[in-house]
């Protein structure tokens, strides 16, 4: 995981993919999805209305 890498850059870029992922999910759930749920919510719905399981979290 990138939180707890040693390497300050893989952090970094660690922590602009998980704001990123976020935005996308916030607008597709303002703009299409109407779930208004969790992150893990959202792109498990995105997920099943793209024909695909949602993911198994542990």
């Amino acid at each position: 995981m990138a939180q707890t890498s040693s390497r300050a850059d893989l952090r970094f870029a660690g922590q602009l993919l998980g704001a990123a992922v976020g935005d996308f999910a916030r607008l597709l759930d303002e703009q299409f999805l109407r779930v208004g749920g969790s992150l893990d919510c959202v792109l498990g719905a995105y997920a099943a209305d793209h024909g695909y399981a949602p993911p198994v979290l542990s």
